[in-house]
């Protein structure tokens, strides 16, 4: 699966079936001259299905000899390529041929050395190796092959339009010639003189896209025919692409307006041009209830038409939402509830005559039986600030024992992104026990508050311990978390102003040694509460058992 612009708003990428022009291949082994044979037969069936592949010959640090590359970059079908600095002189520590079979390695060499790099955590760093030289050859086939067409999948003729732009450097001291060594390969990539020596055997596509005469920007443009390319039109409405000689149909497609067909035929060395004119699709409001399996309205769900610039819309109190002005057309609609339900999405068709529509969720319950729901709260604030020493947990002293999952505690550890945990080993990525895993934009005031189990609210008793948790970006959980070692208990969260947020299990298997008491009368379910406040409504965790 590869990705593309998505078709409407051209922002998010989604897959689609196709294979990929070029695969570029920034990997190998540390032993040096050491061949294996066991993708080989990959490679070749990439290039057997006109797919170009793009290899690095390798690094050895702090200076590669003759003699060093290996597999894959070695291998005889490989192309592979050599790092070079901004002064042209190849790095120290680029590997050097000869390779399998005496073949001469690599086959051609890039800017290698202080490359500008994407990094994780959004960030960018000047980076060195063979494994920044490859891109630049695999670049370069995409744009010679977006420039020219009728050269894609053409491998051989692709490599031998390299080799012959690429400037000689001659430089035999590992054997070779002047024009192809085991140093340079063909020569430092020059992508200038790559593009002038494409053959642009076909014509050129023009074409203008309009709705009541006024251009229209971002249309989808596909063409099909002797070869299959889609673009876009830009700020005038306007797209040109160059194609082989032939027939071919053109459809387009832009949210708002009904889809359009044209023909054109391309001729060798001749400009083609075509007029689209779009015809602007009927709106209507769509509506509907998210409920949940047991019919019950679930309010404060997200729905919204994906890939189209719709704004979302939250579902009331009763489950219900309008999203206006839909145009006509087939669509994908998204729900998203709070943390208590599954995501989920159904079909949309809009047409002239719409009912409305009523959308099931299914309730999250983790592996241990844990479920949650969502109820009114009181309006509380904390007092005391949580502070932290050197490092992100807090321990805070209970007034009195809680009974939180798997056991019995006296106080309660907190973390800086919001975990509220028996033990500071909770976390993301961790596993463990842990209640409201929040991160909040504000100073949030957690109360932690015991109930009577047999008195509900009326039961309260050895009064209320008030802290507050750290401001955080916003309110969800940054990671699923589990719990009692059992299963994900939330991906997400609604802010706590949208109301309580209570954990409740509803089925658990007796383990041996657990204690046997009577049946809490229905008032007293909800058992031990933490709450965390700072907004008209609450969001609450509670046990229940």
């Amino acid at each position: 699966m590869v990705a593309r612009p998505d078709r409407r708003q051209r922002e998010q990428p989604r897959p689609v079936q196709a294979p990929p022009h070029v695969i570029n291949n920034s990997w190998g082994q540390t032993v040096e001259h050491n061949f294996d044979d066991f993708f080989r037969a990959i490679d070749e069936a990439w290039s057997a299905a006109g797919i170009f592949s793009v290899w690095s010959s390798g690094n050895t640090s702090p200076y590669a000899a003759c003699d060093t590359v290996s597999s894959p970059g070695s291998a005889e079908s490989a192309y592979s390529v050599g790092a070079y600095a901004s002064d042209g002189t190849l790095a120290l520590f680029s590997r050097k041929g000869e390779g399998e079979g005496g073949r001469i390695k690599p086959e051609i060499s890039a800017p290698g050395v202080a490359v500008t790099s994407s990094y994780p955590n959004d960030g960018y760093v000047a980076m060195s190796g063979t494994s920044m030289a490859a891109p630049h050859v695999a670049g370069a086939v995409a744009a010679l092959w977006s420039y020219d067409p009728t050269l894609i999948g053409q491998v051989e003729e692709t490599r031998r339009l390299l080799a012959e732009s690429a400037v000689d450097v001659d430089d035999t001291e590992c054997g070779g010639t002047a024009g192809f060594n085991n140093k340079y390969g063909e020569g430092r990539l020059d992508l200038v003189r790559l593009l002038e020596l494409a053959p642009r055997q076909g014509g050129t596509l023009t074409g203008v896209v309009t709705a009541d005469g006024a251009p229209v920007s971002g249309v989808d443009v596909m063409i099909s025919g002797p070869f299959s390319r889609s673009v876009g039109t830009d700020k005038d409405g306007r797209f040109k692409v160059s194609l082989p000689v032939g027939d071919y149909q053109i459809s387009t497609e832009s949210f708002g307006y009904l889809p359009a067909t044209a023909s054109a035929a391309i001729a060798l060395g001749q400009d083609t041009s075509v007029e689209i004119a779009l015809t602007a699709a009927a709106r209507h409001d769509i509506s509907g209830r998210v409920i949940d399996d047991k019919k019950q309205p679930v309010p404060n769900a997200d729905v919204s038409v994906k890939d189209t610039p719709l704004d979302a819309v939250r579902t009331d109190a009763n489950g219900a939402f309008t999203i206006a002005g839909v145009p006509e057309g087939r669509y994908g609609l998204a729900v998203t509830p709070n943390a208590c339900f599954s995501p989920t999405s159904v079909p949309l068709t809009v047409g002239a005559e719409n009912t409305s529509l009523e959308i099931p969720v299914g309730l999250v319950v983790d592996k241990g039986g844990y479920s949650c729901s969502v109820s009114e709260g009181e309006y509380l604030r904390g007092t005391d600030p949580v502070t932290y020493g050197s490092g992100v947990w807090a321990t805070v002293n209970l007034p009195f024992p809680v009974a939180l999952y798997n056991g019995s505690h006296d106080s309660l550890a907190i973390s800086l992104r919001g975990v509220i945990s028996p033990d500071n080993s909770t976390g993301p990525g961790f596993g463990g026990a842990g209640l409201f895993p929040f991160t909040v934009s504000s100073p949030r005031p957690v109360r932690l508050r015991r109930r009577s189990l047999h008195g509900g609210h009326q039961g309260r008793r050895r009064g209320r311990v008030r802290h507050r948790v750290p401001r955080r970006q916003d309110l969800g959980l940054p990671d699923p978390v589990r719990v009692h070692g059992a299963g994900q208990l939330l991906g997400h969260a609604h802010p706590l102003g949208q109301g309580d947020l209570r954990v409740r299990r509803r089925h658990r298997d007796r383990r041996p040694g657990d204690r046997r008491r009577p049946a809490p009368s229905p008032a007293s379910r909800a058992g031990p509460a933490w709450t965390a406040s700072g907004s008209p409504r609450t969001s609450r965790c509670s046990t229940t058992g």
